[in-house]
């Protein structure tokens, strides 16, 4: 993942979604925006979750204001990271052909 962000635009919409521990998920905004997004606390449930909600104010995500609704309960965003998921895809393509 890069530097860290304050905010990103979701002028798109949100494609998808990975939870990757009970404290970050993975947001994909279109095909090859993908976002690494770390909550200030553990969010019980996020693993199991089939949706969850990110509020955005006017199409972006600030980490300061913003959060991850899961069941009802709130999970405040800490930090938002781009991926270079193109960068992730070759380096995958390239382990397999090993």
């Amino acid at each position: 993942a890069g530097a860290p962000v304050e905010r990103i635009n979701t002028y798109t919409g949100l494609d998808r979604w990975q939870s990757l521990a009970r404290d970050k998920l993975a947001i994909w905004i279109g095909v090859n925006r993908v976002y690494l997004l770390t909550l200030r606390a553990p969010c019980s449930g996020l693993e199991f979750q089939q949706t969850i909600v990110i509020t955005s104010s006017n199409n972006i995500i600030d980490r300061r204001f913003d959060k991850v609704q899961v069941d009802g309960l709130a999970c405040f965003i800490d930090e938002i990271r781009p991926v270079d998921y193109r960068a992730l895809k070759q380096e995958e393509r390239g382990e397999r052909a090993s």
